[in-house]
């Protein structure tokens, strides 16, 4: 399934997601990186506390906010 979120200071998120896994997509069409407050999406993360961008192996923090660079398309796995 897919939940899309409405854009907001130009920054668009969507969530691809069925009964084992969800990966979170966010978009930054900004030219300055934007620190995203991942509260919005509670009702997606479902008290989940770690993201993996895709192509590392280095987890984040949901608990705090995500760094993402301007100008840039990043994919999380939620674990």
């Amino acid at each position: 399934d897919t939940r899309h979120f409405a854009p907001f200071d130009g920054l668009y998120v969507y969530f691809r997601y069925n009964a084992d896994k969800t990966i979170m997509v966010v978009m930054n069409k900004n030219t300055k990186p934007i620190d995203l407050d991942t509260k919005r999406f509670d009702e997606m993360l479902r008290g989940k506390t770690t993201a993996k961008p895709i192509g590392t192996n280095q987890a984040v923090s949901l608990k705090s906010r995500l760094p993402i660079p301007a100008k840039t398309v990043m994919v999380f796995e939620i674990l």
